[in-house]
């Protein structure tokens, strides 16, 4: 079974020193990474997305078996 983390940080150096914490030589897959919204939802009336406006480096990612 594996396991899905995600890891928010202010700077992309320290999201990844977390990651490779974390993975700490596991078999890990990156799902996702980047600069990514705190709080975001989508108006479906007006088929737009609505977020904070504050963002936070981002990494998801998988540990595997």
């Amino acid at each position: 079974m594996s396991e899905i983390y995600v890891v928010w940080a202010k700077d992309a150096n320290k999201a990844q020193a977390r990651f490779e914490q974390i993975a700490d030589g596991e078999n890990a897959r990156v799902l996702r990474r980047g600069d990514f919204a705190l709080i975001q939802a989508e108006d479906l009336d007006k088929k737009k997305s609505l977020d904070s406006g504050d963002a936070r480096y981002c990494i998801v990612f998988e540990l595997l078996d």
